[in-house]
């Protein structure tokens, strides 16, 4: 299960990186993962999904797609007699920046509490 379908990345968040349908549901599956991740697996799938958990896995596809697509590891680029300079954007880099994109939407939502809650197992 997805978080958010392109509908809404297109319609609602706004996301112009990802242009096709096709491409946005393999990034989307991938994303959705990696925001379980990052949420130590708190957003029940059963109970309505929230605009911040929706907004954070389009934020996250986005990140994914520029690490796929050789994007992100560009550290600078030149035009006059075009020069381009490679990062190294390995794994952690990716989880980094994923973070980062997702920050902004999960942050007053306890969703990215490294803690237990009461409750919670173990």
């Amino acid at each position: 299960m997805i978080y958010a379908d392109f509908e809404y990345y297109r319609d609602v968040f706004h996301g112009t990186k990802i242009k096709e349908q096709a491409e946005f549901e393999g990034l989307a599956v991938k994303a959705t993962a990696d925001l379980d991740r990052l949420t130590f697996g708190r957003i029940d799938p059963e109970a309505p999904i929230s605009e911040a958990v929706k907004n954070a896995m389009c934020a996250i596809a986005e990140t994914r797609k520029a690490y796929e697509s050789g994007e992100a590891g560009i550290a600078s680029a030149s035009i006059g007699k075009k020069s381009v300079t490679y990062a190294n954007a390995n794994k952690q880099t990716y989880e980094k920046d994923s973070y980062k994109a997702a920050y902004p939407f999960l942050v007053n939502t306890g969703l990215l509490y490294r803690g237990f809650y009461p409750g919670e197992s173990r």
